[in-house]
Parts: C-alpha cells; sequence; structure tokens
C-alpha cells in the first residue's frame, strides 16, 4: 500500500489513534513503528515493515555510524495492537520517548505513514517549505 496526505487527530486518553480511513489496508492488518527521523514514528503495515527490514539487513554494519543507526532502529521495533474500530494503540512510553503529546499529525510517506507531535510538524514543515525549491533542484541534479 502507498500512503499519501495529511491528516490531523488527536489521541484518546488510552494513546489511541484513529486512523484516516484513506490510510487503513486490510482490516486485519499488523502494524509497527519504528523510530523515525527528525522526532516522528514511522508506522509500516505487514509488508512495508519487511521490506524496510530488507533495507536494514542489506546495510554495512561494519561501518559504525551505520551500526548505530541499525541498532537504534531495530531497538525501538513496537507492534501496535489495531482494534476493530480502526485505531491504532500505542504504548505510552512510546509516545513519551518522542515527545508524542496528545494532537498529532499524520503524514504519508509512500510506503509508510509517520505520526508526529503537531507543533514539531509545524516547525518541521516551516523549515522545510523554505528549503522545498532548492532541494527540489539538487535532487534533479543528482537523479
Amino acid at each position: 500500500m502507498m500512503y499519501f496526505g495529511t491528516f490531523e487527530r488527536n489521541l484518546d486518553e488510552k494513546g489511541r489513534l484513529q486512523l484516516p480511513s484513506r490510510l487503513i489496508g486490510e482490516t486485519d492488518e499488523t502494524y509497527t513503528v519504528v523510530k523515525g527521523l527528525d522526532g516522528c514514528l514511522s508506522i509500516y503495515d505487514s509488508k512495508g515493515f519487511e521490506k524496510f527490514l530488507e533495507k536494514l539487513s542489506n546495510l554495512d554494519t561494519f561501518d559504525p555510524d551505520t551500526l548505530a543507526f541499525v541498532r537504534m532502529t531495530t531497538a525501538s521495533v513496537t507492534p501496535l495492537k489495531y482494534d476493530t474500530h480502526g485505531r491504532l494503540l500505542f504504548p505510552k512510553e512510546v509516545l513519551r520517548a518522542h515527545g508524542i503529546g496528545t494532537k498529532v499529525t499524520i503524514i504519508g510517506v509512500l510506503d509508510h505513514f509517520e505520526v508526529w507531535d503537531s507543533e514539531a510538524y509545524v516547525r518541521y514543515s516551516l523549515k522545510s517549505s523554505l528549503q522545498y525549491e532548492t532541494i527540489a533542484r539538487n535532487l534533479k541534479r543528482n537523479g
């Protein structure tokens, strides 16, 4: 499944997140959360998580920086409970460790989606949008 779009949501008191219908795959889907970049949580469905692990497995772990990345990433892997109401239950310690409050922004990022604390996403988005055209031009030159 491919993920696109931006959605604003609130976590309930138990840490449950109502997923937008556009982000829900198969009804028996399992989801996994890993430490994302820039302070977000990266959420993968089962097929996406398999591909993600394959990419990690192909990295050169003899390089100290790569090994540190793989260690931190794999240590953060947490399966998420998905209920019949289309909600993901996040463990409170995962939310706390990543500074995720009750107001969250969900963004689709092709093979996964990210959950951000809404205030953190606004800061990231403002900073990145100022560099958007420069980044796009550099991608064209490099790709």
